[in-house]
């Protein structure tokens, strides 16, 4: 498709009166509402709608999760997209499309000033908080918004350089009485809407994990902790944070290790985890819970942790967060020499899941350079015979302990084959013909020319295979003359890869 990156349109003129028309509680006709002539709006819809362009506006979240709205300019099929993603998920996920046939809301209030309050600190895409709430306002539909809900739009409609923002912003927010949301058994927040995304009408698009992941990633506020038809514990109302963390991370089949260090490096993030450390420790402190109160609690929702003293197993918890958070392990002998390798082992596979689809997605994220340069990585590791399949298992654990099941060179001849099959799908990423040949004259000048004078690469000979390009060469005299003469003897094709740009010489 013919994505391009739409940020600088932000500052257009006539830019907001065709997006928050999406609402279709105001009308892109009306320019003198955002304070911009009725022909930069016009120009501004004409870029917004090109069918051979489709601006898409991308925000980071905290955790790796990418928000996306996509112009879908497909003649007839024209709408607005709103997409979710996230390096660990097999797929991404529209929350909201606009067209004729409206998939609405795919946001809660909390969620979208959540949203535009939290950018990254190292974000490199869309940063500033009006930006942020009014690009994915027209995503959003609730019943329950505050009354500071206008007053909260109006200064983010200010920002933008709205000259009467208030009444616009109330107008943005008015209409019907809106969908309601709530935390459903599974504790996914999901909307009564039934043409909702996140629906719980019959038929849904996602199943009740995915609907939490959604949620999870959306938010840092912890789920209610109830199940309707399970005892609660009296305790799980004043911990919340504590409740949902037990029952939601600690469910899970790997060691207390492991299932932290995975919640660490999930979503959550260190600042969750933190937040998660003071909790125990207020909960530990607290004077009107006594022991068998605590061993209880934890044995209702994490029981598998437990052998005697819930006050001993929290307090491990909040030890091992501590450590996870502050004091992160040492990095592997050789991830000085794989760095980009080690990252895409230790972000994008934390998750059990298909190995190549996550690999994949993390080799989005990282770009085809870093991909590259992972690739080599990998052949250096696999071909040095100073290292053993003990020393690859080693590292590849040390990095995502359950890629390996015995064998760290197989898991990296995977992680390898999925990296290539990544770059390899994309043309446009793979080293072109002029790459290869530079990398082909530079080979010849370490090999045959330094013995005979006038080897030159043969073009008659070039050939384009699947994972590389293949040179023919001989002397200039013999594709001169054709002189058996002067023919090179034991020439084999020279093959440069087309993902590494790594040469050798095909002798089979």
């Amino acid at each position: 498709m013919p994505y391009y990156n739409g940020t600088d349109l932000l500052t257009e003129p006539g830019f907001w009166a065709v997006h928050l028309s999406r609402t279709h509680q105001v009308d892109e006709a009306e320019p003198a509402a955002f304070g911009v002539k009725a022909e930069d709006v016009r120009a501004l819809d004409e870029r917004l709608a090109d069918t051979e362009r489709w601006p898409v506006f991308r925000i980071e979240l905290p955790g790796r999760v990418i928000f996306r709205v996509i112009y879908r300019n497909s003649d007839p099929d024209f709408g607005t997209d709103f997409v979710l993603s996230h390096p660990a998920w097999r797929g991404s996920f529209t929350v909201t499309w606009l067209d004729g046939h409206p998939g609405w809301p795919g946001l809660s209030w909390p969620e979208l000033c959540w949203i535009a309050e939290h950018p990254p600190p190292d974000g490199r895409w869309i940063s500033e908080w009006e930006r942020r709430l009014l690009l994915f306002l027209p995503c959003m539909g609730d019943a329950a918004m505050p009354g500071t809900a206008v007053d909260t739009v109006a200064e983010a409609l200010e920002r933008v350089g709205v000259p009467e923002p208030a009444g616009l912003a109330a107008r943005l927010l008015a209409g019907d009485e809106g969908p309601s949301w709530h935390h459903d058994r599974n504790r996914a927040l999901v909307c009564d809407n039934q043409w909702g995304p996140r629906s719980v009408a019959p038929g849904g698009r996602l199943t009740p994990d995915q609907a939490r992941t959604v949620a999870r990633v959306l938010t840092d506020r912890p789920l209610p902790f109830w199940i309707e038809n399970e005892w609660t514990h009296p305790l799980a109302p004043r911990y919340p944070r504590i409740g949902h963390f037990m029952d939601t991370v600690l469910l899970g089949s790997g060691s207390l290790d492991d299932e932290i260090r995975d919640y660490v490096d999930s979503a959550e993030g260190p600042d969750i985890a933190c937040r998660m450390i003071e909790e125990i420790q207020r909960l530990l402190a607290d004077p009107g819970v006594d022991d068998d109160d605590l061993t209880a609690f934890v044995r209702a929702h994490a029981h598998r942790f437990i052998g005697g003293s819930g006050r001993r197993t929290l307090q491990e918890v909040a030890d091992r967060l501590d450590r996870t958070v502050r004091h992160p392990p040492p990095p592997h002998p050789f991830t000085p020499r794989a760095s980009n390798l080690s990252r895409l082992l230790r972000e994008f596979t934390r998750s059990n899941g298909e190995l190549n689809e996550l690999v994949h997605a993390g080799a989005d994220w990282l770009g085809v350079l870093a991909v590259r340069t992972a690739v080599r990585e990998t052949d250096a590791l696999i071909d040095d015979p100073a290292v053993t399949d003990a020393q690859m298992s080693e590292f590849v654990r040390s990095q995502s302990w359950w890629l390996v099941n015995d064998s760290g060179l197989r898991t990296l001849e995977l992680v390898r084959a999925a990296l290539r099959r990544w770059a390899l799908e994309r043309p446009e990423r793979s080293l072109r013909l002029e790459q290869a040949r530079l990398i082909a004259e530079r080979t010849l000048d370490q090999t045959w020319r330094r013995t005979v004078d006038d080897v030159i690469i043969d073009d008659s000979r070039i050939r384009e295979q699947p994972d590389c390009w293949s040179f023919g060469y001989n002397t200039h005299a013999y594709l001169s003359t054709g002189d058996p003469a002067d023919m090179l003897a034991g020439n084999d094709p020279l093959l440069v890869d087309r993902v590494t740009g790594r040469p050798r010489f095909d002798r089979r």
